[in-house]
């Protein structure tokens, strides 16, 4: 099982990426435990990351991405709460407008917090 350091270190290498890193890829890979694809293409791809965001808790989340022009925000919400918004997960942010990626860094986050518990 991945630890909340572990978590936390793939965040952060998430958000240093500046494109596709196939070691990134794989670390991803294993961590999420989707090592039956090679390369598991988690980083390159809005709807495998997607995928895995909305089956890797014990709970139903909610996505928000806001993409303008070169910049994107990632969050996770968990949607148990009833409330319109939810309570907040993770947030990632990118500069550069790479969508997986920012989600790819706020999904590590929220399995990070998760970890901890």
């Amino acid at each position: 099982m991945t630890t909340r350091d572990e978590w936390l270190a793939l965040a952060e290498r998430c958000e240093k990426a500046t494109g596709y890193d196939l070691e990134l890829d794989l670390a991803l890979g294993v961590a999420c435990r989707r090592t039956h694809f090679h390369p598991p293409h988690i980083i390159n791809s809005l709807d495998i990351i997607m995928a895995l965001v909305e089956r890797g808790f014990r709970h139903p989340v909610r996505i928000i991405m806001v993409r303008e022009h070169h910049y994107c925000n990632a969050e996770i919400d968990d949607s148990t709460e009833g409330d319109r918004y939810g309570c907040w997960m993770a947030f990632a942010e990118r500069k550069d407008g790479h969508a997986a990626l920012a989600l790819c860094a706020a999904y590590c986050r929220a399995k990070a917090d998760e970890a901890e518990k």
